[in-house]
């Protein structure tokens, strides 16, 4: 599940504002997903929030790599007042919305995985392998449990319905409580109900730009920072693992 907003409109928080700049993102990397899913033979469905034609969005993707994963595209209109209210809201709602139009074949899946649209995890293959456990979530969090990685995480369909759907109500971005934050305290409760939480393998090399920074992840520092933080994340509560 790979989430979009091409026209941000008036969200709050974003620095990536230019929709043909980010549109050139979501084209690059969803022809790097799709590419990639050819030989993962995995299933790929781009969620997008601001109307973006379907043509457009799968522009960059080649021919034969379309015709052998059909990529699926859900592109609506968000209501304008969850954009006021923040990106984190218009992508939780994004959550509730893939369920509800794909509840027919949601739960056939072992495995749903998201990731923002505008970016590549360039070890994907070596992250996303099946969990034995039938309840589990994967995804990075802080180690003082205050924050989420929402930009990449995989849950089975269950823990989806159960701890990440109807979470758009409980951010308050005004507030400096953002989906990241939401996200931790969901994946404490479903825990306490006796979901397993695993970290990946690895960190994930993630490659693109912020939204909310205009500021490039990945890169040489970027990958020594996150092993390094696996290693002292005990002593360094505010650290990923």
């Amino acid at each position: 599940m790979l989430t979009a907003t091409v026209n941000p409109g008036g969200t709050p928080h974003v620095a990536r504002i230019d929709q043909n700049v980010r549109l050139a993102d979501y084209q690059c990397s969803i022809a790097r997903w799709v590419t990639l899913a050819a030989v993962s033979g995995w299933d790929i469905l781009i969620i997008e929030n601001s109307g973006h034609p379907e043509d457009s969005l799968l522009a960059g993707v080649p021919e034969e790599m379309y015709q052998q994963v059909q990529p699926r595209v859900l592109s609506y209109v968000a209501d304008p007042q969850y954009t006021k209210l923040g990106k984190g809201v218009g992508e939780a709602h994004m959550f509730d919305r893939v369920v509800t139009e794909y509840a027919d074949d949601f739960t056939r899946y072992k495995m749903i995985v998201k990731v923002t649209g505008r970016l590549f995890v360039e070890n994907a293959q070596k992250l996303l392998f099946i969990s034995p456990d039938i309840n589990v979530i994967r995804c990075r969090i802080r180690a003082d449990f205050t924050q989420v990685d929402s930009r990449f995480f995989a849950c089975n369909p269950a823990t989806w319905q159960n701890f990440v759907s109807n979470m758009a109500a409980e951010i308050r971005e005004d507030s400096g409580y953002y989906l990241e934050h939401a996200m931790a305290f969901r994946v404490a409760k479903a825990m306490a109900c006796g979901v397993r939480r695993e970290p990946f393998p690895r960190p994930p090399r993630i490659v693109g730009i912020s939204g909310s920074t205009n500021v490039p992840y990945g890169g040489f520092r970027r990958l020594l920072v996150d092993s390094v933080g696996v290693t002292i994340a005990r002593s360094r509560p505010g650290l990923f693992i």
